[in-house]
């Protein structure tokens, strides 16, 4: 299980879901959330509902929208929680990194659990939402470095310089 969200393979995550076609001006994402596993196994021997917060990213759209044909695979989309709750939930049967996927193999590996409980690092999961394209406000691409500036007082004054 991913550990940080470096070891989330976007192209893999991708394939899970490459059987899944999209109506027009709607797009598919992931959410990708993390938790420890016990803490989601813990959740759902208790029947609550976790409410967790998770990152939304794009995986494929169905569009005209220029921009929304410019954010590429794995970008994280700017969208209200609110909307990728209203979207439409897609399971893939190909996809382990679902809670229920986690809670499947405890069913079949009862030792399974007593590990769960050494695990101290949150890892990640994936669901997948169908939403309207009208819903995706931004996007943030990979962060680049800009060139160092460097902030100087001067006589009471703030001057910029590189």
């Amino acid at each position: 299980m991913p550990t940080s969200m470096s070891e989330v393979n976007m192209n893999v995550i991708a394939d899970y879901v490459k059987h899944v076609n999209v109506s027009k001006d709607y797009a598919l994402i992931a959410v990708v959330f993390k938790e420890r596993p016990i803490t989601i196994v813990s959740v759902s021997k208790q029947n609550k509902n976790a409410s967790v917060s998770g990152v939304a990213v794009m995986i494929k759209s169905n569009t005209n929208d220029e921009f929304i044909k410019g954010i590429k695979l794995g970008e994280t989309i700017v969208i209200s929680p609110s909307d990728i709750a209203m979207g439409h939930h897609v399971n893939s049967p190909a996809n382990p990194l679902t809670p229920g996927f986690l809670l499947n193999l405890l069913q079949t590996n009862t030792d399974l659990n007593k590990k769960l409980m050494g695990i101290g690092v949150p890892t990640y999961f994936v669901d997948f939402k169908i939403v309207p394209v009208c819903n995706i406000h931004g996007s943030v691409g990979k962060y680049v470095p800009v060139s160092q500036y460097y902030i100087t007082p001067d006589a009471g004054e703030t001057c910029i310089g590189k």
